[in-house]
Order: structure tokens, then C-alpha cells, then sequence
């Protein structure tokens, strides 16, 4: 019998084959054509078995298939297929359609769909979900996301390493329920202002509850994701910077703590870099020297220091006799110089330079200095007093 072929059936992109009972092609359409070169690289002909076009797999799915449609028993069949093709596996969906023939149905159409791309991506979506998925599991920042009112809708893995928490005990939870409240309005200032800005990235610095009752300070990057489709919420990416933060606040203490031995040392000090700038300076130095601490910084010492008074011998000022040798050099030089205070008088000072020593090299020297004028005038007394006798 001949069958005609509609101007549908004969145009339609995907192909189409009509096969009888013994699973014989009777006719094809040209999409037919062009699949089975490209995929199986021969000709479709009629009269041949469209079993051969099939995966030896398959072939019991699309007998059983047939004949459930060819029987009345389906209005269609449909089931899915991995094919080796010349340039690889590809996938299909084949579809079963009963076609009448007279008065009864004698012939099924199968049509034929490519899925090999939809699969493909359908898979390298489902990679890179497991990509992203291992990389926030493995990642050292807690990431959080949070809808609009605030509650937590994703938060990772890792929140159970720094605040102690299941993910799942914080989902729906208020973020700023978890936040010190010392710092909850300033953070909640920032959440809106996120959820205002699309192009903006924010820094800050807040306080997370932990679950047994203690605080953990984080640093967070916010960024606005809710008019992403696929995210729908304002990302946080925390990171527990409570140990920098303990660190930061002990150097600190430390700081002021030698701020204040400085200020309260009886002993003038003041610091130098190697080209004799001074770099710092404690009140007793500025005050001997008829300075303000902060006129003196930057200042060569050089301009207040000298070896010996201008009216005076050198030997008289100069300290011991004998040059020092390399280790005391290299440790810490003390001699007597003459110092120069800002109404152009001077005053014997005795001095100590101790290098201040970073990664192998001298990068400076600190200076502590005193009045010696009293013990200078007694040495002179007690000169003359020998003199005389």
C-alpha cells in the first residue's frame, strides 16, 4: 500500500518514520534522512528494519512499545535512548503514534527528538551545582544568604566549624536576632542598604552569637543577589576574624602601654631612621629640649647634637677615652654629648643609642638621653678643689 506523506509531515524538523508491524520502514520523511547519516552514517531506505537504527537495548522497549500502540492499548509510547553515533553518544527520545490505515491502525509513526544538547547541559549544570556545592563546603567563609525580611534562607557547612550551629537550625532564623547588640543597628543600617544598591559590595565588621553563649567576631562581605532568579536574597560571605581581632586588641594594649612608659620616663628617648630623622619622641625629650613632641618629628637630631660645646675642648665631653669596641658598637654606644635646646643655650646630656634592628639590617637607632649638668659642674669642683690643694 502507499502512503502519502502530508506537507506537515513531509517538513517537519524532526524525523519521522511510519513502520508496520514487523517493525518495517515504509516511509521517512527528509529530517529521516539527514539523522541517519549524520548519526548512524548510512542511507535510510524502505523496506529495512528500523530495529537496526536502534541500540540493541532498546529494541525490546520499541517492540513492546508498538505493539502497544498498534493494539489500541497506548495513544502513544515514549522512552529514551543512548545512541553511538560517529561523533559520539547521543541522546534521543523516540516517540510511538498510532496511524491509521483505512479503518483500523495499521502502521505506528515514530518520531524521533534530539535531546543530545538539552542532556548535555542539563549535565554540566548539575556539575558545576556539585562544583559550587564542594566549593562551599570546603570554603573557609560561612556563606549566607538571606531573604529580604532578613531570615536566613541558605547558609553552608562550614557555620557549624565557627558559631557551632547545624545549617539547618538557622534556616528562617532573623540574622540580626545572632548579632551583639551593640552592633545589630549598624549591620541592619548596612542589610538595607544592600538590598538598595545592585553594584555595591560591603565591608563590615559585626559580632555572631555562638551556640553555647559567647561571641565570635566576623568580617562579612554583602552583596545584593535579589533580583537574581537564581539566588533571590542578599549573599554574606563571613569569615571568624576573632583571633586577628584578640590580636589586633593586645598589640594595642601593648602600644599604650610603652606610650605611657614613654610619657612618664624621667629619661629624654626619641627614635631615629638611618638618615637621622626622628621618628618619635617621648615629653621629657621635647621638654629638655624646649620642644613640642610634634615639632620634633621629622627633624634631623643632628640639628640639637653635638660632640661637644663650641667653647669647650672636645676632651672634656667626649666620654671614654678609648674608642668602643665592635660588639658594644653593635649592641649599644653611650658617650657624652653637648644638646642644644631651642633658645640656642646648651646642657651636657649623657647618651645611649641602641640600634634597632629589622630582618638582618640596622633601620634605625633609639636614643635615651639625660641631664648630666649637675654631675658635670660637681666633676669640675671637685678638679679645682684638687687643683688648689
Amino acid at each position: 500500500m502507499e502512503l502519502r506523506l502530508n506537507s506537515f509531515f513531509a517538513n517537519n524538523y524532526q524525523p519521522i518514520i511510519v513502520v508496520d508491524r514487523q517493525c518495517e520502514i515504509i516511509e521517512f520523511n527528509d529530517a529521516a534522512i539527514s539523522w541517519t547519516r549524520s548519526v548512524h552514517g548510512r542511507e535510510l531506505r524502505t523496506g529495512e528494519s528500523v530495529l537496526g537504527y536502534l541500540a540493541p537495548e532498546d529494541v525490546d522497549e520499541f517492540t513492546g512499545g508498538l505493539s502497544d500502540v498498534l493494539d489500541g492499548g497506548k495513544e502513544r509510547h515514549r522512552f529514551f535512548s543512548v545512541t553511538p553515533g560517529a561523533g559520539g553518544d547521543y541522546w534521543f527520545q523516540y516517540h510511538l503514534y498510532p496511524l491509521e490505515k483505512g479503518d483500523r491502525i495499521g502502521y505506528a509513526q515514530l518520531v524521533v527528538a534530539d535531546i543530545s544538547e538539552r542532556k548535555n547541559a542539563i549535565d554540566e549544570m548539575a556539575r558545576n551545582a556539585r562544583r559550587f556545592q564542594s566549593i562551599i563546603s570546603n570554603s573557609m567563609d560561612i556563606v549566607c544568604v538571606i531573604e529580604k525580611n532578613g531570615a536566613i534562607s541558605f547558609i553552608s557547612d562550614f557555620v557549624e566549624q565557627v558559631l557551632g550551629y547545624k545549617p539547618f537550625e538557622l534556616l528562617g532564623t532573623i540574622l540580626a536576632n545572632l548579632v551583639f547588640h551593640e552592633d545589630r543597628e549598624r549591620i541592619e543600617a548596612r542589610l538595607r542598604n544592600a538590598a538598595e544598591s545592585r553594584e555595591q559590595v560591603f565591608d563590615v565588621q559585626f559580632r555572631l552569637k555562638h551556640k553555647e553563649e559567647f561571641w565570635v567576631f566576623v568580617e562579612a562581605m554583602i552583596t545584593n543577589l535579589l533580583y537574581d532568579e537564581s539566588v533571590r536574597g542578599i549573599v554574606l560571605n563571613m569569615r571568624d576574624v576573632t583571633e586577628r581581632k584578640h590580636v589586633e586588641s593586645m598589640l594595642l594594649k601593648i602600644s599604650r602601654q610603652n606610650e605611657l612608659i614613654l610619657e612618664s620616663a624621667g629619661e629624654g628617648i626619641y627614635g631615629i631612621n638611618t638618615s637621622g630623622l626622628i621618628t618619635f619622641a617621648n615629653p621629657a625629650a621635647a621638654r629638655m629640649l624646649g620642644f613640642r613632641v610634634e615639632d620634633m618629628i621629622g627633624r634631623n637630631h643632628s640639628d640639637f647634637l653635638e660632640l661637644f660645646a663650641p667653647d669647650e675642648k672636645p676632651e672634656e665631653w667626649s666620654g671614654s677615652e678609648s674608642a668602643p669596641r665592635e660588639e658594644e658598637r653593635q649592641m649599644a654606644a653611650s658617650a657624652r654629648f653637648m644638646l642644644k635646646r631651642t633658645n640656642d643655650t646648651w646642657f651636657p646630656a649623657e647618651c645611649v643609642a641602641t640600634p634597632i634592628r629589622e630582618k638582618g639590617g640596622i633601620v634605625g637607632a633609639v636614643v635615651t638621653f639625660k641631664d648630666v649638668s649637675d654631675s658635670v659642674r660637681a666633676e669640675e669642683d671637685l678638679r679645682r678643689s684638687r687643683d688648689e690643694a
